[in-house]
Order: structure tokens, then sequence, then C-alpha cells
């Protein structure tokens, strides 16, 4: 059994569910992670089944949250939940209509909906995303929100959240100006897993010798005349010996990293949101394009909590 000064100390329970994850954390009144749930049951797997499945849209993905919230054993059924990421698209719980920039950072400029219903007793919130004239994003705007606010920075600056969808969030002044989605981490999959240069890539840890190769991908962003053509240069790595497949695995990541920062306006400061290898290839790409000193390099435990401290950004403005 839980303590009840552990039930009682529980502020609200945090989901981010993206495409391929589902993540839940209870989270207590100093923002510290209690309990954690995390699996691959993102919001696509449950959806593909749904046909399967017998009962209500909405009530099969809520029976999910409750069967995770059993493992838990939390017994407070006052204790909100608060859904972010693809919980809101057209594939999700709910579709909600995303919310046109620019807009000031603030969690009551997002659209947030109470959902009733027959399932869960606790308060279920779910909120929308963003879009803009031709991009949309669900998730990162809530990571956004949580950092924003604990950094305080009020310059031009751009938010790099990489991943699958890498987005460059751009801000000035408290409102969320514009954003880019670079699909960075999708290519990176389908160069090494469906492609010729397949058979020329193979991973391998970040040592020196993988550094040098990074770094070398990274030069090649403004050396080479075209990305398509430097490709194809890992295959002839390969066939005339230059590099083995570990290099190419790192070459490819630099050459792909470096094009997608090699997109950004370097007169906004640049602030990494980065976690674990993601964060050390960013780092190092950035410094190999002397961006170092126009650099924010937030906390990788920072960024963990990012979507908490952005959903106790909402927390404040609900009425409870």
């Amino acid at each position: 059994m839980i303590a009840l000064s552990y039930m009682e100390n529980v502020k609200f329970i945090s989901v981010d569910w993206g495409t391929s994850n589902f993540r839940l954390n209870l989270v207590d009144y100093n923002l510290n992670v209690v309990k954690t749930i995390q699996t691959n049951n993102g919001i696509k797997s449950i959806a593909e089944n749904l046909n399967k499945i017998n009962g209500n849209h909405v009530d099969i993905f809520l029976n999910y949250i409750k069967n995770q919230l059993k493992k838990i054993e939390i017994f407070n059924n006052s204790v909100p939940i608060i859904i972010s990421g693809m919980a809101s698209s057209s594939i999700g719980i709910e579709e909600l209509p995303y919310v046109k920039i620019p807009i000031s950072i603030n969690a009551n400029n997002l659209i947030i909906k109470y959902l009733p219903n027959s399932i869960l007793t606790h308060p279920v919130i779910l909120v929308s995303g963003i879009k803009s004239q031709d991009d949309v994003m669900r998730g990162e705007e809530i990571q956004l929100l949580g950092l924003y606010h604990d950094l305080k920075i009020k310059e031009k600056c751009v938010f790099v959240f990489p991943g699958t969808h890498c987005k460059h969030i751009y801000c000035e002044n408290g409102l969320l100006t514009n954003f880019k989605t670079q699909m960075t981490g999708e290519m990176f999959d389908i160069i090494c897993n469906h492609s010729i240069l397949s058979g020329s890539i193979s991973t391998g840890l970040l040592n020196a010798r993988a550094i040098d190769a990074f770094k070398h991908g990274v030069n090649l962003v403004n050396t080479s005349n075209s990305i398509l053509n430097t490709l194809f240069s890992i295959r002839t790595n390969t066939l005339f010996g230059h590099k083995d497949n570990k290099e190419n695995f790192y070459i490819l990541s630099g050459l792909l990293i470096g094009e997608e920062l090699s997109a950004i306006n370097t007169k906004n400061q640049i602030v990494l949101c980065a976690e674990n290898s993601l964060y050390d290839l960013y780092k190092l790409a950035i410094s190999q394009l002397g961006l170092s000193s126009n650099t924010i390099f937030v906390e990788q435990e920072k960024v963990k909590k990012s979507v908490i401290m952005g959903h106790n950004q909402v927390f404040k403005i609900l009425e409870l």
C-alpha cells in the first residue's frame, strides 16, 4: 500500500502521449516525479487497433490510462490528469483545433478542454497544439511553455528540440512567432534502414574516431554543393575503403544534423533542448559550426522535466 502522505502530496498526473510512446508521471507539489510509467503504446498503435476493440473511441483511450494508473495504486480521485501531445490529434482521444501563431507563450492561449467521461473519476484535461501557415506541432509547445518561463529569455531566440521530427521554435519578447519542423530523425532512420546506403552503415560507440567522422559530416554541409550528391559518398566510402560502416554512421548523422542547424537564422540566440546522445551530437555540431558562444545548452534534467513544467503552467490556470 502507498502511504497517505504520498497520496496527499500528488499535485497532478502528467501524460505525454506521443505518436510512438506513452509516458505518465505522478507529480508532487515540488514538481518532483513520484512515479513514472512509460510504454511504447503511442497514440498510433492504439488508434490502429480501435476496430479490433469493442467500445467507445474515447473510452478505449481513457481505459488505457486507467489501467496504467492501477499499477501505481493512486487513490486520490480528485488529482487532475493533464494530457498533451498527439492525444488531441485526429487519431487521438479527441481532435482539438490548433491555435494559430503568433501567440503569447502562456497557458491561457492554448486550447484546453475538460473531457467528461464515465471511465476516470479524475478530472481529465486535454491540451491542443499549435499551427503556423504551413506547419503544425503537438507536444513541443508544452515543453516550450515550461522551459521559457523557467529560463526567462527575452531576446530573439530559437528553441531547438531534436527528435524524429525536430522543432525549431522562434520566440521574441514573450511571443512564439514562428516554428519549423525538420525531419532529421526520420530521414536518418529511412537512410540507415531503407536505402541503398543501409549496407554501408552500422552503429557504434561515440569514440574519438566516431567524433572525427561526425565532424567530417558536419563540415560537408559547407563544402558540398548538394546534400543529395554528398549522401551517395557514404556508399563510395565503403566501395573505395575510405571509411568503415561505423564511421559512415556518424558521417551521416553529422551531415543531417549540420544541414538542419545550418537553416537557423544565427541572429537568434539558440537554445538547445536535447537529451542523452542527441545532446552530445547536437552540442558537437553547434561547436563545429562555430555557434557555441551564441547557444544556451539547457541542462538535460531540465529538458526531461519540460513537459511537467509546461503542465504545471496549465495547472495554474485550471479552476479546480
